[in-house]
């Protein structure tokens, strides 16, 4: 035996807000693009794109709830990459 112990899939309950051009991401991203990726052995992205709208994000905060997620991350890291 290896001691090595079986790691269940997407069970990594880490949960980052990240710029589009982050480069956490592993995908290239519109500047409009706003989603939540997991890859399933890692931690959860939620990515946003520089021209995502504040109504746009207001709008998502209700499907983001279960990641605690809040409307001045989001905007942060949107504007991070404008600043």
């Amino acid at each position: 035996m290896s001691g090595a112990y079986p790691v269940q899939d997407f069970a990594d309950g880490r949960v980052f807000v990240i710029s589009a051009g982050d480069s956490r991401n592993p995908l290239v991203c519109a500047d409009d693009h706003f989603g939540v990726q997991q890859a399933a052995d890692g931690p959860t992205f939620v990515v946003v794109g520089q021209a995502v709208t504040d109504q746009r994000l207001q709008q998502s905060l209700p499907d983001l709830r279960r990641y605690g997620v809040t409307l001045e991350q989001l905007q942060q890291a949107r504007d991070q990459v404008q600043a």
